[in-house]
């Protein structure tokens, strides 16, 4: 790591048609298609593909999740002092609503021929319900 962690790490998360933040922060975690990892300021230079689920921004600490974000795909690329997220779509996770989400699963689950698109589109619906079972506990 070339700096310390203790600075602030600048932030931005953006899909094709939104910036959905940007700003200085302490810590984020993101979904990669490896698994979940977390970058500080320092972190060393690297790019990661993103899967779907729960960004997370730690504002003024790492301990306290300030704002969360579901997305779908996308990458990320770390530099010592940035961090750049581009989703290929991107919620704020206080959007998502858990009825309005399980009726999607329910109106996926009785596709009577499921393509694969109905079948990506339930894996994403039931992404967002775990993300919000997380956001709820």
């Amino acid at each position: 790591m070339s700096q310390s962690s203790e600075g602030p790490l600048q932030f931005d998360l953006a899909s094709p048609v939104k910036l959905a933040y940007s700003g200085p922060v302490k810590m984020a975690v993101m979904p990669g298609a490896e698994g979940m990892f977390g970058v500080l300021a320092g972190h060393a230079a690297m790019a990661a593909m993103l899967s779907f689920g729960v960004v997370e921004v730690y504002r003024d600490d790492t301990q306290t999740v300030s704002d969360s974000f579901f997305v779908i795909g996308g990458f990320c690329e770390v530099m010592p002092d940035r961090c750049v997220v581009m989703a290929d779509h991107v919620e704020d996770l206080k959007s998502l609503d858990r009825f309005e989400v399980e009726e999607e699963i329910e109106r996926l689950n009785k596709a009577e021929e499921p393509t694969e698109e109905i079948l990506h589109a339930l894996k994403v619906a039931h992404a967002k319900h775990a993300a919000l079972q997380g956001k709820a506990s």
